[in-house]
């Protein structure tokens, strides 16, 4: 009888269509679901931002070559949003070009691909580079953070500092003669800055102090770099085009003259 009563109740309610083959008591149900999720969250244990840091950190400096620190990367599993990301993007193009490009991070469709500045922005980018003699054969592009985040969000800083050992190292190994920031993330992660685009773009620097204080194959070197607006920024505000255009001549010049 309370079934029948409970059923008289729901259609008081205004239910009107059964979804389910058996009548399903939702309190006992719940009581169950929150159990079930109890002994879950009790058995799975999440890294803390420090210990993935410190992850990183050990990881990166265990690796001999390029090929161990690509392997590392891909077997890293200390951050949440490789777990929530369908690629792990790490370096893409020639590993023993003089130039490398460092963007951002993996958006909805680089993660999709599995490669890095895809869509319209990528195609901005190849079209813009080839002008100045760099493309995809001829330079190593890198993001900061080597998994799409959820929604697309802008990075933590927790997520881009576990990256930066791995991007630091590859750099070590590379040894590039120029350096392309593609935004503002890549330049303030790896000087330990934090500076707008809008202060940054143009800029240009010798930064091999900064990178290769203890690598001996660097010494007697300049890595220069210079920061132009990320593509995507371009496709949102195309008034910055003009601006983009005159440092990327800059970088004409630097890649000639070198």
């Amino acid at each position: 009888m309370q079934d029948v009563a409970l059923l008289q109740w729901q259609i008081a309610m205004g239910a009107d269509e059964a979804v389910m083959d058996e009548i399903t008591n939702h309190t006992q149900t719940k009581d169950v679901a929150l159990s079930t999720q109890t002994n879950v969250g009790e058995s799975v244990r999440t890294t803390s931002p420090v210990e993935a840091v410190s992850q990183a950190k050990s990881g990166a400096e265990a690796c001999k070559n390029l090929s161990e620190l690509e392997e590392a990367v891909a077997d890293f599993s200390a951050l949440s949003i490789k777990k929530t990301a369908n690629s792990t993007i790490f370096l893409q193009g020639n590993k023993e070009s003089r130039v490398v490009v460092i963007t951002d991070l993996p958006n909805s469709e680089d993660d999709m691909f599995g490669d890095i500045l895809t869509g319209a922005e990528g195609r901005l980018w190849d079209q813009a580079s080839a002008y100045v003699g760099i493309n995809r054969q001829n330079s190593c592009i890198i993001p900061t953070v080597f998994w799409r985040t959820p929604g697309n969000r802008r990075p933590t800083e927790n997520e881009v500092q576990t990256c930066l050992p791995f991007l630091k190292k590859a750099l070590c190994f590379i040894v590039p003669e120029h350096i392309i920031f593609l935004g503002s993330g890549g330049y303030n992660a790896l000087l330990s800055k934090k500076e707008t685009i809008a202060k940054l773009s143009g800029r240009e620097e010798d930064i091999n102090s900064v990178l290769f204080s203890n690598n001996l194959k660097n010494k007697g070197k300049i890595t220069r770099s210079i920061v132009l607006q990320h593509p995507a920024t371009l496709l949102k505000k195309p008034e910055k085009k003009a601006e983009f255009w005159q440092n990327l001549l800059k970088i004409e010049n630097i890649v000639k003259n070198n």
